[in-house]
This record gives structure tokens, sequence and C-alpha cells, in this order.
């Protein structure tokens, strides 16, 4: 027997539908069922290998699809927990300079405060060192006038000798 192609054996299975005698009664076609088996069974002897490869290389594609769509899911939500502990630690890195401001800005009132007494201690210091000058002034000045009783306590001391 000369070897068939696929097509060829799809021709003689097709033929033997079509060239069946219509039964009498119910009009429907009487196949030779012995002859559309051997030419479904040639076909199947005849589809080449690459068909079974090709639904196990499908399946494989199905696993794959599946394996990266894990991993894609997987990459997303790591990038969503990176994101967020980035704005996390923005959000940490933002008080700490918020507070290292008003650390800054506490110590800067603190320093204007204790510089603005300290001017005020010493014009204080002053004021009293110049009172206590004074009252030595006027003592120094009377203990003279008694010392020189015409002494006037408006001459310069050059006038005086």
């Amino acid at each position: 027997m000369i070897e068939l192609n696929v097509e060829e054996w799809l021709q003689k299975l097709e033929s033997q539908i079509t060239l069946s005698k219509k039964g009498i009664f119910n009009g429907m076609k009487q196949v030779d069922e012995g002859a559309c088996l051997e030419c479904i069974s040639q076909i199947r002897a005849l589809l080449p290998s690459e068909l079974s490869e090709a639904r196990l290389i499908k399946k494989d594609s199905q696993n794959i699809i599946a394996q990266a769509q894990a991993q894609a899911n997987k990459i997303v939500q790591d990038a969503q927990l990176e994101a967020q502990r980035l704005v996390e630690e923005n959000r940490i890195v933002e008080d700490a300079k918020a507070q290292a401001n008003k650390i800054i800005q506490d110590a800067t009132d603190y320093a204007n405060s204790m510089v603005g007494q300290a001017y005020s201690d010493m014009a204080k210091l002053f004021n009293d060192a110049e009172l206590h000058a004074r009252d030595i002034l006027q003592v120094v000045m009377d203990t003279k006038a008694q010392v020189f009783p015409g002494y006037d306590q408006n001459q310069q001391p050059s006038d005086q000798q």
C-alpha cells in the first residue's frame, strides 16, 4: 500500500462519509464504520510527534506563565513594600529634621535670652559701680573739703596748688 499523508487520509474519510448511501426509512447516511475508523487510526499515526510535543510545550508554557505571573506579583509586592519603607523612612527623616530645627531654634532663643540677661546684668553692675564711684567721690570731696577748708569743689586739681 502506498503511504498517504494526513490530508489524503482526511479526504478519504470525507469521501467515505459523503459517498455513503442514505437509509430508506430515516434518511441518515450509513457509513462503513471499519473504513472510517481505519482513516482515523492512520491520521493519528501520521500526526507528527511535534503535535504531542506541542501539547507538552503548551502545558509547560502555561506553567511558565503561571510562574512568571507569580514572580511578577512578588516583584510588585516587594516594590510596594520598599516604597512604603522609603516613605516611612522619609517621614522619619522629616520628623528628625523638624526636631533638629526645633532644638536649634530653642537653643538660639535660649542663647539670645542669655545674652540679653548678660547685658541687663552688666548694665546693672555698671550702674551700681557708677553709683558707688559717685558715693566714693563724694566722700573723697567731702573729706578734702574738711582737710582744706577753702577748697572749691568745682576747681580742677591742678588749680589747687
